[in-house]
């Protein structure tokens, strides 16, 4: 798993981990439902470990390889819907 550090223009840094948009699809989509559905009926031992296991095999902050930030990868350009701020500039280097 990579890892990247996004450079926001307004200098605010973060690091996160590059998944496969496979991963997000067919694992921790459906883990969320999963955790969803455990809360709601008070299994919270149940709701810990699907967190964790998510947290252990993608980390704490991640995105996908269809996502915004990996396209301002080679673009330098965040393309966010209007609502979500928009394009703004940013810079995304592999760590």
């Amino acid at each position: 798993m990579k890892q990247y550090k996004i450079t926001y223009h307004n200098g605010i840094s973060q690091v996160k981990n590059l998944i496969s948009h496979d991963d997000f699809l067919n694992d921790i989509k459906p883990t969320y439902d999963l955790i969803y559905e455990l809360e709601v009926k008070k299994k919270m031992k149940d709701v810990f470990y699907h967190k964790k296991r998510l947290t252990n095999t993608y980390g704490h902050e991640w995105f996908t390889d269809k996502s915004p930030i990996f396209f301002a990868i080679q673009s330098g350009i965040l393309e966010l819907p209007s609502t979500q701020g928009g394009k703004s500039k940013c810079i995304v280097e592999l760590i």
